[in-house]
């Protein structure tokens, strides 16, 4: 509907007795457009998903390998390396925190 409305060219008055709608119901929804974020940003204290990426790399001649499992390198050069089932929880709780964590 308000996509409808921005094509219209319409005040917002004339679109909402156009469409048989009160305008203030059209305003309402209109201010609340305006407030939300942008597809992709986060509204101030909305937690955003950690997002997963997997990556296989082929290992190439005098690449360093990890032999203790599996590594994970974060952003900012840390890197957590996983080497059994009690390694892979604490991981778990660790980048679940920092998907928390805001970011300045």
């Amino acid at each position: 509907m308000l996509e409808e409305y921005e094509k219209s060219g319409m005040s917002g008055a004339a679109f909402a007795e156009h469409v048989g709608m009160k305008y203030t119901t059209l305003a309402s929804w209109i201010q609340k457009k305006r407030e939300r974020p942008p597809c992709g940003q986060k509204a101030p204290g909305e937690k955003l998903p950690v997002q997963w990426v997997e990556a296989v790399v082929p290992a190439s001649p005098g690449a360093e390998v990890c032999r203790s499992g599996l590594q994970i390198r974060l952003v900012g050069g840390s890197v957590m390396e996983i080497s059994d089932s009690n390694g892979a929880q604490l991981a778990a709780v660790i980048l679940r925190h920092l998907g928390e964590t805001p970011r300045c």
